[in-house]
């Protein structure tokens, strides 16, 4: 026993190994903390986190993306009237590429992505989406001869602010869907030189650009803002994990001995308060086992306390 005792007296003693131990959550919340305090560049996270936000917003962004899907459809549809007063020479052209090429098209895609986990796709599609209807308006305006189609082109504003305050559309795709429009205004507005006067196309112009600013900023305020919220919201969720699993570590150390690392008086008073309830319900019997260590006292004295701890730490393995 003596040399059983010299080996494990210079272990460490048991009292730390059942305390609190460091928890992952706890590192995580760390680094939580420094995005929130730091930000994070070009609105994306470290690419776990990246990961995980695009897993637990997908649900959200699915159900948005096919009620859009519908009010898309039914706006985009109801500029034909604007369409009829505004560049009726091509309604006709018009009727077919909204109603037969662009709506059905729009709805097999959406539906396709909805099935689809791919968040990044699924954002690029909608930016396409819109970069589609607005060179649809635009090529309209362009192939009128209509004294009012270059006015017309103030109509893709509309595309623009329903992009960002409708749909929500995250930063990346709405940079990507902006700038086309813009790029596609500029084109028609230098197409239609020869037939409308700078006083007009300038004046469009300066609207659908600055409409394409201020939303594009708009977008980017909306996504911060969400990705901030994401990230308090897991903060929370990790520290209400983190408390739980300390409260378990705290309970399991209230219900052992710190020395020997076995159950303590208060484990063993609830645990046959359970058994002797559990027997007097079935009517089985309970059996108990006390057992002594002869001599201890003796032993204590002559070889030290160090050696005594280190005794009884042996006698509660041996006994596990």
């Amino acid at each position: 026993m003596t040399g059983a005792a010299s080996e494990t007296r210079l272990q460490p003693p048991s009292l730390p190994v059942a305390a609190l131990p460091s928890h992952p959550s706890g590192q995580e919340v760390g680094r939580i903390d420094d995005l929130l305090d730091e930000g994070w560049r070009g609105l994306r996270f470290p690419r776990d986190l990246e990961a995980r936000f695009l897993n637990d917003t997908a649900a959200e962004r699915i159900r948005r993306l096919l009620l859009n899907s519908v009010f898309v459809a039914a706006a985009f549809n109801l500029f034909l009237v604007s369409d009829y007063l505004m560049v009726p020479d091509q309604f006709d052209l018009a009727l077919r590429l909204r109603l037969l090429v662009f709506t059905p098209l729009l709805f097999a895609v959406i539906i396709v992505l909805a099935r689809l986990n791919l968040p990044r796709v699924r954002e690029g599609m909608a930016s396409v989406s819109g970069m589609a209807a607005a060179l649809i308006s635009a090529g309209l305006c362009v192939l009128s001869t209509d004294v009012l189609a270059p006015a017309y082109l103030v109509s893709l504003t509309s595309i623009l602010t329903f992009a960002s305050g409708v749909a929500r559309m995250r930063f990346r795709p709405a940079l990507g869907l902006d700038v086309s429009v813009v790029l596609f205004c500029l084109v028609s507005a230098w197409l239609m030189r020869e037939r409308a006067p700078a006083a007009l196309l300038i004046p469009v112009v300066m609207t659908v650009v600055a409409t394409a600013v201020f939303t594009l900023y708009a977008s980017y305020t909306m996504e911060k803002d969400e990705r901030r919220n994401w990230l308090m919201r897991l903060r929370e969720h990790l520290l209400l994990d983190e408390l739980a699993s300390a409260n378990e570590d705290l309970d399991r150390v209230s219900r052992s001995d710190m020395l020997t690392g076995v159950a303590n008086r208060r484990h063993v008073d609830e645990f046959l308060a359970q058994v002797w309830e559990r027997a007097r319900m079935d009517g089985t019997e309970v059996s108990v086992m006390m057992i002594d260590v002869d001599h201890f006292k003796a032993y204590n004295d002559r070889y030290g306390h160090p050696e005594g701890d280190a005794c009884l730490r042996d006698v509660a393995t041996t006994l596990k």
